[in-house]
């Protein structure tokens, strides 16, 4: 038996989001009736709005659904690679001597001069927020811990876990990942991927000057025509993961441009792939003519047939870990994130997928439970699918606290369980906790007071490739540096620093600068360099 959340009362600490639901029944304000889902867990088609139902999802429906068995095992042409430039994950390649056995900085800067006199700015170049990921994220400090507290996570599993932090302007995140498997592809991603089918939906009606208040009337090629409003559509794909919605978001999203203008680069998707229908089997390409109301707003939209070929097999659906994560965060975090990082949501719309999100059932619960209490909030979308995977991803919110974990978590439906899946969280978390945020990398998109960063070669010291640091930062009196997440270490005085230190490794590096003032930061880079090998 599937362990339930049954009907969660969600508070949004520091998320300005409220869903009370009843006390007896397990139906929340804004959830379909069961007369508007199309399934239960009876078998007859889509999850119902407990775990009990998930165990339905996508294969009766989808009968020829092949699964993760077509998915490739490199990602498509536009995402980062696995290792990403990084040479291993199990260890580390930079650090202070008395963690890597590195040399560490050669100083601090703290008698640095008061002006930078014309400085070149060495940044490779601008790097997207997914060109940075596999730099951003440490994939090398939950396995030792699992390993020293004795744990084993099951096998074949993927997990990205992590914090949210105060950052600069914005939040910043402190991400953790197995090994580099925030960006695998060994899984069959199943119903994680509803959420961008939605959020897609609503990018298109945007483009149209609409929002999910529309009502649109869906004309197929067999006569049927379907008439409902689109958040209406959009809520049971989400909360009870019904797939002939999920279907209908696709639908309205539109094959090709789903897959060419939502899931792309530029909106920093750039791995995932949705092309696979659930409500039954079949591909997604066909779009029925679409006619839409929403007030004296009117829009029609001819059929439209897909063409692209998007390098997922099979016309199967692609994702990994830091996608279906991201693409979350998102949403629940849009008020608080940069105008560049919101998806085009109407406001009504930014709460209607919250709530759909907390109102989803959680297969990672328990361990969330156990750690934070009864009040804790999770806004997740999980998938299953029996024989392939069980996944989850969520933000979690501690209201005790008022802290917010990130996770996103996959483990084969073969050889493990949901309890394990809870298990393994409950761990990842744990680890989390012990580390020391205030060493930890924290990650946002650049922020604050202008920085400028000069790097001059030293020349090799040792076995390592010393580099100069002359960073320019008008209004702030310390600086603190890392690299690929590791923490390099201070420097103070300014507006002009200068720091020293040694590299390991050469190559394309991920350089974050964190200017503070008086002890709160006010300035943030995160920028790409280039270090000569030793």
């Amino acid at each position: 038996m599937r362990q339930g959340n049954g009907c969660r009362s969600a508070g949004r600490a520091r998320l300005a989001l409220v869903v009370l639901c009843c006390a007896t029944v397990c139906r929340c304000a804004g959830s379909p009736g069961a007369e508007d889902v199309d399934g239960t867990a009876d078998g007859s088609g889509d999850e119902g709005g407990a775990i009990e139902a998930l165990d339905t999802e996508d294969v009766p429906d989808a009968p020829d659904d092949p699964g993760p068995d077509g998915v490739p095992d490199v990602p498509p042409a536009d995402a980062p690679p696995d290792d990403a430039g990084r040479d291993v994950f199990d260890a580390p390649d930079e650090g202070l001597a008395d963690e890597a056995g590195g040399d560490g900085p050669v100083e601090d800067g703290d008698d640095a001069g008061a002006v930078c006199s014309g400085i070149r700015d060495d940044a490779l170049g601008p790097w997207p927020w997914h060109r940075q990921a596999p730099y951003a994220i440490d994939g090398y400090s939950l396995a030792p811990w699992f390993a020293a507290h004795g744990y084993a996570p099951p096998g074949g599993s993927e997990i990205l876990v992590g914090r949210v932090v105060a950052g600069v302007g914005q939040p910043a995140y402190q991400l953790y990942d197995l090994s580099g498997s925030a960006f695998s592809f060994d899984f069959w991603p199943a119903s994680t991927v509803k959420l961008l089918a939605a959020a897609g939906a609503l990018d298109f009606l945007a483009e149209l000057g609409l929002t999910g208040d529309a009502t649109v009337t869906m004309r197929y090629d067999d006569g049927t025509v379907f008439t409902r409003r689109v958040r209406d559509i959009y809520t049971p794909a989400i909360a009870v993961s019904s797939n002939a919605d999920y279907d209908r978001c696709v639908e309205i999203a539109g094959f090709d441009r789903l897959n060419t203008v939502f899931l792309s680069p530029e909106r920093d998707l750039p791995a995932t792939v949705i092309q696979r229908r659930y409500g039954y089997a079949g591909s997604l390409r066909v779009s029925p003519a679409l006619e839409f109301v929403e007030g004296s707003r009117t829009a029609s939209v001819p059929r439209r047939v897909g063409t692209g070929d998007y390098a997922c097999p099979r016309e199967g659906n692609c994702a990994n870990l830091f996608e279906l994560l991201n693409a979350l965060r998102r949403v629940v975090l849009h008020d608080e994130i940069p105008d560049a990082e919101r998806f085009d949501l109407a406001p009504q719309d930014v709460l209607g997928l919250q709530t759909a999100l907390a109102d989803a059932p959680s297969f990672f619960e328990p361990a969330i439970l156990d750690r934070f209490g009864a009040d804790a909030v999770i806004y997740n979308k999980p998938g299953y699918v029996p024989g392939d995977d069980i996944l989850d991803h969520g933000v979690v919110v501690d209201l005790s606290s008022g802290e917010r974990y990130l996770v996103a978590v996959s483990v084969p439906e073969t050889t493990s369980s949901e309890a394990e899946l809870s298990a393994f969280v409950g761990q990842a978390l744990s680890a989390v906790l012990s580390f020391d945020a205030a060493r930890a990398m924290p990650w946002q998109y650049d922020a604050g007071i202008p920085i400028r960063v000069q790097l001059d070669d030293g020349g090799v010291v040792g076995e390592r490739r010393r580099m100069l640091f002359t960073v320019e930062a008008p209004g702030a009196d310390r600086l603190r540096f890392w690299t690929d997440t590791w923490f390099l270490g201070e420097a103070s005085g300014g507006p002009c620093f200068t720091f020293t230190y040694d590299y390991q490794r050469g190559g394309e590096r991920l350089l974050v600068v964190q200017a503070s003032s008086g002890g709160v930061p006010v300035g943030y880079r995160a920028l790409a360099v280039s270090v000569p090998p030793p």
